[in-house]
């Protein structure tokens, strides 16, 4: 879970960067370069995530299988 809240701060960070990005105080091929650079970020932070949760996915199907193999106690 940890993995995931790291993931979804730096989600956050790059789409302040790529508010950031978008201000015309910016020269216009500048603000165009940052923003092609700050969307690339964002997919590959998007790709990070859907890891993430694949492998939360993994460890929460690996729970219930070991749970359905344990013996319930009363």
């Amino acid at each position: 879970m940890d993995e995931v809240l790291t993931e979804v701060r730096g989600l956050r960070t790059i789409m302040v960067a790529l508010l950031e990005a978008l201000t015309p105080d910016e020269g216009e091929a500048d603000s165009v370069m940052g923003l092609a650079e700050t969307l690339r970020l964002v997919g590959e932070a998007v790709d990070r995530q859907a890891t993430a949760v694949e492998a939360l996915q993994h460890e929460v199907r690996q729970l219930k299988q070991a749970a359905e193999r344990t013996p319930e106690h009363a």
